[in-house]
């Protein structure tokens, strides 16, 4: 459903959550934030 919203939309979003698994199944990219900065980015595939 996020998929068919964000490809029609043209769009993203933030999704902030504790389950990475969860996060880099439907994410392009991800970060890891510490202290409220982000320490670390990368890309889900």
């Amino acid at each position: 459903m996020l998929d068919e919203m964000i490809a029609r939309h043209d769009t993203g979003f933030v999704f902030i959550s504790h389950d990475l698994p969860l996060v880099m199944s439907f994410c392009d990219r991800g970060a890891v934030m510490y202290g409220g900065h982000i320490v670390e980015t990368c890309a889900c595939a």
